[in-house]
């Protein structure tokens, strides 16, 4: 119970930091605010209320109680289906395949070089960092590119030639109710390695992580079919799969009988979107690939059960952790838990690990509350109107969380948007001299990365956009949600005051952090 006090006090500490000019979020660089920290903070909350009553004034019942459908294919563009365009594809997965194997080798052979060893640049700069705004901001391409499938299939292919079988996995039946309880552990797992282990940047310790998860990995698509294990335990696939929601190109593929996907029923009429499963099971063959509004993915009128809400909770946490881990505030808090000395760099591994669980937890417990406050206080205010019976506070929260995925988004590229500039750099040296051995094929191997080469301030300015601007596409989102939930314009805007309190709080919290000194 101390714990969880000094957890929740820490929590606090953004609605009463002082006033008065601070730094912004930079490593290692000084950059003064433009304006007063209390200025900052109540004009983005402004903008997220402002957005509110814009939204609330211009959607309207009329048309909102499906989900968005406003679609354009793309492979009926010239192309999309030749042949040249295949090769793309399997060059695309080529390439995702050799950087794979290449972060693996390297992390075994390669010398411990930071600015040369390939693993590292690999697995967070490309992998973790790079992958996450290319999903989010284009489409998820993880569908396409995930090596682990890749060379699934490519096995598969194999053994069909030699055995004349189907297909390679035993296809044992999943145990449908844990859901996706194998992700959501991998994923802890992964923020430990992260996080907390404090060898997450060295490159053996990435070979070692990458083995073990490729056995998982294999293993799980061989019991029950990649197609099941990727829409279940593989914790990137599920991470992938809600930022591409928000994305502007959405993949369709293979049979909607095929899709497993708990939020695309076997009964729906338009298949299954941007679904891991589908996708698996048709064996990677595009069937659709269409435009449509940002955000627009996160629109839902079928729930989402209740281990893919701690998978999007989780992910919100996860940005807000790590940024809350790199203030003078973490510090505070893990000397207070006897960890370490401010001279020592070295996170306690348990105890951080325990401490993003109940980060998790707690947010939540707070969701929880509010979907409920929404489900009353909506439903009250709709007074019968539709035919449809009432939803249960669980099944709320299905249909609202994926609005906190444009805030997490934000905060992603917020805190990583200077990092990613930095250290995407290092693809110059590593790509000279992967194996850290003295190589110099391109003649890049001394090449060092300009910290400058984009200025803080344009850095902050941008994140700080970012901010407001995700958090006013997840007010546009829930409000949305709302209208096809309670059908009056009068229930939906009384139903979402206690997640415009949320959002209020989580932007204010989001640009306080933003704001402080990164320490580690």
């Amino acid at each position: 119970m101390p714990l969880l006090i000094r957890v929740l006090s820490l929590a606090l500490v953004p609605l009463l930091a002082e006033t008065g000019s601070a730094e912004a979020h930079a490593y290692g660089e000084r950059y003064d605010l433009p304006v007063p920290l209390w200025l900052n903070l109540v004009g983005g909350a402004a903008v997220v209320i402002f957005s509110f009553v814009i939204a609330a004034v211009l959607l309207s019942p009329a048309g909102m109680t499906k989900a968005p459908r406003t679609r354009r294919g793309l492979l009926a563009v010239a192309g999309l289906r030749s042949p040249a365009c295949r090769a793309v594809i399997l060059a695309a997965r080529s390439l995702s395949v050799f950087l794979f194997l290449l972060a693996v080798l390297t992390g075994f052979f390669g010398k411990v070089d930071f600015s040369r060893n390939a693993a590292p640049t690999i697995m967070w700069a490309l992998a973790w960092v790079g992958l996450a705004f290319v999903c989010a901001l284009l489409g998820n391409v993880w569908l396409v590119v995930n090596p682990w499938l890749t060379l699934f299939k490519w096995a598969e292919a194999l053994w069909r030639k030699l055995t004349g079988a189907a297909r390679l996995s035993l296809a044992l039946p999943y145990p449908e109710a844990i859901g996706v309880l194998p992700g959501i552990v991998l994923m802890i797992g992964f923020v430990w390695f992260m996080l907390a282990s404090g060898v997450a940047g060295e490159p053996f310790a990435i070979a070692v992580a990458l083995t073990i998860y490729s056995m998982i990995t294999w293993t799980g698509m061989f019991l029950f079919g990649p197609e099941f294990w990727l829409a279940r335990g593989e914790p990137f696939m599920l991470v992938a799969t809600i930022l591409g929601r928000f994305a502007p190109i959405e993949l369709r593929s293979g049979d909607v009988r095929s899709c497993v996907e708990a939020n695309c029923p076997p009964d729906a009429e338009q298949g299954c979107s941007d679904c891991p499963a589908a996708f698996a099971r048709a064996r990677a063959e595009l069937r659709e690939i269409n435009l449509r509004p940002y955000g627009a993915g996160l629109v839902v009128s079928h729930p989402l059960p209740v281990s893919m809400i701690v998978v999007v909770v989780m992910v919100l946490a996860l940005v807000s952790f790590e940024g809350f881990m790199d203030t003078a505030q973490w510090i505070d808090l893990m000397v207070s838990l006897g960890e370490y000395e401010y001279s020592d760099g070295i996170h306690a591994p348990a105890k951080t690990t325990l401490l993003f669980v109940a980060a998790t937890a707690l947010l939540y417990g707070v969701f929880c509350v509010v979907s409920d406050l929404i489900r009353r206080i909506g439903y009250a205010q709709a007074r019968g109107v539709g035919d449809r019976r009432a939803r249960t506070t669980t099944e709320v929260m299905g249909l609202f969380v994926l609005s906190l995925v444009p805030i997490a988004l934000a905060y992603h590229i917020a805190h990583y948007l200077y990092w990613l500039a930095t250290n995407i750099q290092y693809v110059i040296p590593a790509a000279s001299d992967p194996f850290a051995w003295g190589w110099n094929l391109f003649g890049t191997r001394d090449y060092m990365p300009n910290r400058t080469a984009v200025s803080l301030a344009v850095i902050w300015h941008t994140a700080v956009a970012a901010i407001v601007v995700g958090h006013v596409i997840g007010v546009w989102v829930a409000h949305r949600v709302a209208l096809m939930t309670f059908h009056t314009r009068r229930a939906a805007f009384a139903s979402q005051i206690p997640m415009l309190v949320l959002m209020v709080a989580y932007t204010m919290s989001s640009l306080w952090m933003l704001a402080q000194p990164i320490m580690g």
